[in-house]
């Protein structure tokens, strides 16, 4: 199951209300004290409590932002326009939040994923863990809005991702996306293929709201696998 590339990025956010800490790693760490073996594993981690970038990371630590009409360009260093570090605001210190003014048509902040995250071209795992505080149908812009997406190419070729949908429920959902011709061979359309036979995972009950953090966590294995036996597991509150 081939998942994502090298040269994918890390995206904390777009069109989100609020996003807290953010921790990429094989195995995820908070701040009470971990086996050395734990902290052996992990390849990024990023608080937001001292600035937008990250304390710890194997490949670059800077944030960038990218807006809408600039998807072929690098991106900036940098917050995007409508983001702010929050004072205190977080699960656990500061957060990053983002806002929803007008004219805006949406700002992607991202991390490079090279050397971030333990991509291995054959049988890897790892795990994405982050807090969020906000209230989907109040807060989020129409259409669709990715907290975390992980890739190289799209979010439906090499993906791996969290997101809120487009439709009136807006409900939260994981994909894990192997590369198009393995998942999708006959090329159809997005509409024409039912929610059942994507690899997603739909959340089953309401787990968000602007009065608390969720903490959610996508842990992935055995990923790259020739015996076709990977798996990628969504935890919302544990």
């Amino acid at each position: 199951m081939v998942a994502c590339g090298m040269d994918a990025m890390i995206s904390p956010s777009k069109r989100l209300a609020a996003l807290p800490m953010l921790v990429l790693a094989g195995c995820g760490v908070d701040s009470s004290p971990v086996d050395s073996s734990l902290r052996e594993t992990m390849t990024f981690y990023a608080s937001f409590d001292d600035g937008p970038d990250a304390e710890f990371a194997r490949g670059d630590a800077t944030l960038y932002a990218q807006s809408a009409t600039e998807s072929g360009k690098r991106g900036a260093p940098g917050l995007p326009e409508e983001a702010r570090i929050a004072v205190a605001g977080g699960e656990f210190g500061n957060c990053l939040s983002f806002a929803t003014p007008r004219g805006i048509s949406g700002t992607r902040a991202f991390f490079k994923l090279k050397d971030n995250f333990p991509y291995r071209p054959g049988n890897w795992g790892g795990a994405v863990s982050f807090w969020m505080r906000l209230s989907p149908k109040e807060d989020l812009r129409p259409g669709f809005t990715d907290p975390i997406q992980l890739t190289s190419k799209s979010a439906l070729d090499g993906g791996i991702w969290v997101d809120f949908d487009r439709a009136e429920s807006r409900q939260f959902r994981m994909g894990a996306f192997p590369d198009k011709a393995l998942w999708n061979p006959e090329n159809r359309r997005r509409s024409e293929i039912p929610n059942a036979e994507k690899p997603l995972v739909p959340e089953k009950r309401p787990s968000f709201a602007r009065e608390r953090w969720t903490h959610v966590l996508v842990a992935i294995d055995g990923f790259n696998n020739e015996d076709k036996n990977g798996s990628a597991v969504l935890y919302l509150d544990g």
